[in-house]
């Protein structure tokens, strides 16, 4: 029942193709998916413009009526890939950039980092310490949950540098933005001319009365018994 709720969050976001992939040293390219992402990626291909320089609007409807939006071409216009992310008054930025040329590695040297400002809510930082400083141990964790996901969906021999960077821009306390931070990436990724065979999506999964509830509320996770974080694609549960 997990992995249906999962895959139908997914299967909402799709019906076109990927953007023509760049053309690194690698044998790989990503293959096409169906989504919400990629149909803002192929009116942008249609257009023939970048897809960062291109406004598009896309809904993803969850089964109790909340939406969720991706909408692209307005911020972080020069990146590979930008994605701005709303459900409510939460409002995810997401962006993606490669290199052009592969690092002397045998790796995926791939950065995600995922940071909530008090910005994001109105406020700034009191006491002596006025400014920011590392992130704190649940936007790490959720970092390395976004990381374990997209990982594996890169080509094995693809090893240019690669960073993916999440930011909360406005905070909603109805809104966990952590269950958002997975489907902001890999659109943003998605959108992008980089190798990727997406797209991902992560949710939270909590039971509240026997049943399971996608992307609870702060109030309704109060009240259940089970609180995971699922991630999969559209045809398999990857962690």
């Amino acid at each position: 029942m997990i992995v249906d709720d999962v895959s139908s969050t997914i299967d909402s976001t799709t019906d076109g193709s990927t953007l023509k992939k760049r053309k690194l040293p690698i044998n790989a390219t990503s293959s096409s998916q169906n989504g919400a992402i990629y149909e803002i990626a192929e009116r942008v291909k249609q257009r023939r413009r970048p897809a960062a320089q291109t406004e598009e609007r896309q809904e993803i409807t969850l089964s109790d009526g909340r939406t969720i939006t991706l909408e692209t071409g307005k911020l972080a216009k020069q990146a590979d890939g930008s994605v701005v992310v709303r459900m409510g008054d939460c409002m995810l930025l997401a962006t993606a950039v490669s290199a052009r040329k592969a690092s002397p590695v045998d790796f995926l040297p791939l950065t995600v980092d995922y940071r909530e400002k008090f910005a994001a809510a109105g406020k700034f930082p009191g006491g002596f310490f006025k400014r920011e400083a590392r992130p704190s141990s649940e936007e790490i964790l959720t970092m390395r949950i976004v990381d374990r996901v997209l990982r594996p969906l890169f080509p094995k021999d693809y090893h240019s540098e690669t960073q993916v960077m999440i930011q909360l821009m406005s905070n909603d306390e109805n809104v966990m933005p952590d269950a958002l931070v997975g489907l902001a990436a890999s659109a943003a990724i998605s959108l992008s001319d980089i190798p990727f065979d997406g797209p991902i999506s992560e949710v939270r999964v909590a039971r509240i009365e026997g049943n399971f509830v996608i992307n609870p509320s702060r109030i309704q996770l109060e009240e259940s018994d089970i609180d995971i974080m699922v991630g999969a694609t559209e045809d398999s549960v990857v962690m």
